[in-house]
Formats: structure tokens, C-alpha cells, sequence
């Protein structure tokens, strides 16, 4: 064997171009640098789990549907769903920020009360030893923490974030806050008080909002069976079940509420479409009531017809009174020219009473006539006989006087309700008309009010047809592990991490060491026979 040859079997070993020699001393020389890389790494993970606060999660599952129960009654649906059936429309109301409004409403998250440890913050959710009612005027201490210190059993201290100056207050009584009353009172749970200060926030609603928003977990499990898991994450494990119960109880009415949506507004529509047809409806019906007052009559068809009579009536009763009124004339002529002649006629138009009379007078005038034939007008019988006679007729004047005035007053009321007549008469095609046509839109508003009636029925019982069926397959549990942080995976990243760091940390050192650390590498890169090493003394 050659020198060479022989040298390079003598050399140290390498595995495709690296020294493992070099290798061995390098990772020897920087032996502590490893030790703290893997111990920092290990710590560090040890303390991440430590000091992140645990994430425990509530979840349930749903089995989303939607009975159509109108069509029982033979009522086609009015208002159908297209996406009833459908989850992802299901899963995207349940996260609408409208829907998650109903459920802040419902749960009692108005202040958040807190322990304040030397690193973290502990929710005291249901458990904490005070409680704050609020009555704000301005949103100036929405979502800032507040700082509380007991002073004693009976008052406190408190001081907004940002403040170092404390207001002191007294339990049960208002205190005032940037204008805001607070009223702050003792719980049960006063007694389990621990060594750390406490802190409260005052939610605005939109703040909760956005918190439910970006902690809950809306997921399909089936989308042919409908069947979705609604979950949510918290710190606070008894805080994530009650949100997570109270979204499967509220959601069941407000899906259903929502998918009733368009026939609530369409019954709402139809109600006060209602009122106002019922009101016309009333002033046309109080119309017809005082026509009908006015007027003694509701048919002006007959009304017509019978003022026509009237009026005809009206004329021959004055025609007659005219009639009687010349007879009249000319009987009181007679007796003024003292020839009086009872006739059949007179008889027929002149009272019984006037009729004796006359007949009494013709038979003194007859009478006086005699006397006149057989004594002088001067002599006593005649005269005796004349003044009967002239007393007689005097009277019958004067009763012919009053009868004349009767008649005469007759005639004028029946001339001025002829002329009443004939005006009622000319207005009577304008009543009937109007009458007319308000009856006709009487009808058609008694019409249109049925119709709608029975729309507003077909609606209610399609919307009370429309039920939720949700069955919850799986309620709602109090986690008690966590789902964050994992620490037996958090420790072996750890670990892990310190390997892979110590690899690159090793590989980085091996690179930018540049010097020869043993003989083999000088007869590597010489190829000359190393014949003997002189060693170094200090």
C-alpha cells in the first residue's frame, strides 16, 4: 500500500461531507448553549401552559324543521321558505347579530365582574361578592374597567382604568360615576372573599354583540338529516352553558317568528286596511242613518212617487178650496143684496151649522115678506120681524167672515206645501243619486272588507299552521375539560422545539467553525504523511 492510500485509510471517519469528528467537538464546545436551548424551550411551553387561561367549550345539536300544518285545513300555504330546508340559511340566522341581539336580551350580561390575580383575570360569573345596577345618562363608561376594593363590611373604593383617584362609596347607596348613578349592594357571596382585588366592566349591547359573534360555532352534521351543533367558547365554563342553552330555547320561536315574518306584516297590513274600511264603512252607515232621519224614508224611488200624489193631492184640495171660496163669495153677495136662494149646492159645501142658519134667515125673510103685504114697515110686527131677520143674518155674516178666514188660511198652507212639495220634488233626483252612489260604494267596501276578512283568515291560519318541530339531540353539558390550551401537546411541542432548535443551533455553529481540530484533516487536505505532531505547551 502506497503512502497515500494508507494515509487516507487512516482518516477519521465523515458521513457524505460532514466531519462527524468536527461535529463531536463543536457540539461538545457548545454543550451548554444546548442544554439552556433546550431548557428555555421546555420552560417556556411549562409556563405557556401555566399562565394561558383555559378555553372550555358547550356545544349541542339541532334537528332543524318546519311543520306545514295549514294544508289540513285546505289552505294552500301562503308564504313558504324556499331555504326552509335548508341549514347553511339556518346556520346564517342563528349568527345574524339581529337573532344574537335577542339573546343578550334574555341573559343577564350587563356587567362583568372579575378577580384580579398577579397575571391573569378570573371571571366571577354568577359568584361574584357584589353587584352593580347601573342607570346611566351618557356611554362615557361603557366597556372601561373599573376598579373595587373593599374598604370594610360596609363600604368601597372605586377608580376607573387610566385613574389613579378613588371615589369611596357606601352598599345600597348611589354613587355617581362621570355623571352615570351606580348603586352597588353585597351578594351571598361576600363571604368566600379571597386576597385579590376585584373589577367590573359595564357592557354596551353592541360590545356583547360582537363577543357572541366571535365565540360562537355554527357547524352542518347533516345536511340531507337538517341536523346542525351550535357551539360556544369561554373562558368560563358555566358562562359558555348558559349561552349555548338559551340559544336552543330562543331559537326554536325565533326561526319560526322569522319564517311568519312576511304573513305577520301581511295580517298587520290587512288590519289596518281593516280600520280604515271599517270607518268608511261607519260614515256611509251614518249617512243612510240621518238620510233616513231626514228624509222618514229610504227608497226615494217611492218617495218620488209619492210626492207626485201629494202635490196632485194638494191641488185638488185647493182647487176645491177655490171652489168653495166662490160659493162662498156669492152666498155673502145674496144676503148683501137680500136674495138669498139656499140652493142643493150651497147645502153640499157649507157646514150643517150655516146651512140651519141660512135655512132660518130664507124662512124670516119669507116671513117678513108676508108681514110686508099685510102691515106697514113701520108698524111693530114688521119691524119685530125685520130685526130678527137682520140679527139673524149678521150672524150668519159674521160666521161666514170666520169661515172665509179659515178657508182662506187652508189655502195658503196648501200652497206653501205645494210649494214644498215641488221643491222636495226638484232635489229628490239629487238625493237619489248621491244615495245612489253611496250605496254603491257601500257595497263595494262591505265587499272589499269580507274579502279581506277572509284573506286575514287564511293568513292566521297558515301562519298558526307553520310550527316549529326542532328536536335538540344533544343538550347543552358543563364542560369540565378544556379545549385550549392542550398541555401534553403544548409540552411536546416544547420539546420537540428544543431538538429542532439545538439541531439548527449545532448545524449553524459547525458551519462557522473554520479551524482544524485534529490530524486527520491535515493529511485529508494535504494528502502528505503526517510523521509526527509536536504538542503545544502553555
Amino acid at each position: 500500500m502506497t503512502s497515500p492510500e494508507k494515509n487516507l485509510a487512516q482518516q477519521p471517519l465523515s458521513f457524505e461531507g460532514i466531519d462527524i469528528d468536527k461535529l463531536i467537538a463543536v457540539a461538545l464546545k457548545a454543550k451548554w448553549w444546548i442544554i439552556l436551548i433546550f431548557l428555555a424551550c421546555n420552560v417556556t411551553a411549562y409556563l405557556a401552559t401555566r399562565w394561558t387561561k383555559n378555553v372550555f367549550e358547550s356545544a349541542s345539536e339541532l334537528k332543524l324543521d318546519i311543520k306545514q300544518d295549514a294544508t289540513e285545513l285546505g289552505i294552500k300555504t301562503i308564504v313558504e321558505d324556499r331555504n326552509i330546508n335548508v341549514v347553511s340559511g339556518e346556520i346564517e340566522q342563528i349568527k345574524s347579530k339581529v337573532f344574537l341581539s335577542r339573546v343578550i336580551d334574555s341573559l343577564d350580561f350587563g356587567v362583568s365582574y372579575y378577580s384580579i390575580g398577579n397575571v391573569l383575570k378570573d371571571e366571577m360569573y354568577k359568584r361574584s361578592p357584589f353587584k352593580v345596577e347601573a342607570q346611566l345618562t351618557n356611554g362615557e363608561i361603557y366597556n372601561i374597567p373599573v376598579v373595587f376594593n373593599f374598604i370594610d363590611s360596609s363600604k368601597y373604593k372605586i377608580r376607573l382604568y387610566g385613574s389613579q383617584e378613588f371615589i369611596n362609596g357606601q352598599f345600597g347607596k348611589p354613587i355617581f360615576v362621570n355623571g352615570n348613578q351606580l348603586i352597588i349592594t353585597k351578594t351571598a357571596f361576600q363571604n368566600n372573599l379571597d386576597a385579590n382585588d376585584f373589577e367590573f366592566i359595564i357592557n354596551s349591547k353592541l360590545s356583547l354583540i360582537d363577543y357572541l359573534y366571535k365565540n360562537i360555532k355554527v357547524d352542518p352534521l347533516s345536511f340531507n338529516a337538517n341536523t346542525i351543533r351550535i357551539a360556544f367558547q369561554d373562558h368560563n365554563p358555566f358562562k359558555a352553558y348558559d349561552i349555548v342553552n338559551t340559544i336552543d330555547s330562543l331559537y326554536i320561536f325565533y326561526s319560526n317568528e322569522q319564517k311568519n315574518l312576511a304573513n305577520h306584516q301581511k295580517i298587520n297590513w290587512l288590519n289596518n286596511e281593516l280600520l280604515q274600511v271599517e270607518k268608511r264603512m261607519q260614515d256611509y252607515e251614518n249617512y243612510f242613518e240621518n238620510f233616513t232621519l231626514q228624509n222618514k224614508s229610504s227608497d226615494l224611488n217611492e218617495d218620488l212617487k209619492k210626492t207626485i200624489r201629494a202635490i196632485n193631492k194638494v191641488d185638488s184640495q185647493r182647487f176645491e178650496l177655490t171652489k168653495r171660496l166662490a160659493l162662498l163669495n156669492e152666498v155673502t153677495d145674496d144676503l148683501l143684496k137680500d136674495n138669498m136662494k139656499l140652493t142643493v149646492q150651497h147645502k153640499n159645501f157649507l157646514p150643517d151649522y150655516i146651512n140651519q142658519k141660512l135655512e132660518i134667515i130664507q124662512k124670516l125673510k119669507q116671513d117678513r115678506d108676508r108681514l110686508s103685504l099685510a102691515y106697514n114697515e113701520n108698524t111693530f110686527a114688521f119691524r119685530q120681524k125685520e130685526k130678527e131677520y137682520t140679527t139673524a143674518r149678521d150672524l150668519v155674516f159674521e160666521q161666514l167672515g170666520q169661515l172665509k178666514k179659515e178657508w182662506q188660511k187652508t189655502s195658503l198652507e196648501l200652497t206653501a206645501r205645494k210649494n214644498k212639495l215641488e221643491k222636495d220634488f226638484v232635489s229628490m233626483p239629487d238625493k237619489n243619486t248621491e244615495f245612489s252612489k253611496n250605496q254603491r260604494f257601500y257595497k263595494l267596501y262591505e265587499e272589499f272588507y269580507l274579502l279581506m276578512m277572509q284573506s286575514k283568515a287564511q293568513f292566521e291560519i297558515a301562519q298558526a299552521g307553520n310550527t316549529p318541530d326542532f328536536k335538540i339531540l344533544s343538550t347543552a353539558t358543563i364542560p369540565n375539560i378544556p379545549i385550549s390550551p392542550q398541555k401534553t401537546l403544548m409540552l411536546a411541542i416544547g420539546f420537540v422545539a428544543g431538538i429542532a432548535l439545538n439541531f439548527f443551533f449545532i448545524g449553524f455553529i459547525y458551519l462557522l467553525n473554520n479551524k482544524v481540530t485534529n490530524t486527520g484533516e491535515i493529511e485529508r487536505y494535504t494528502n502528505v504523511p503526517l510523521l509526527g505532531v509536536i504538542p503545544a505547551y502553555k
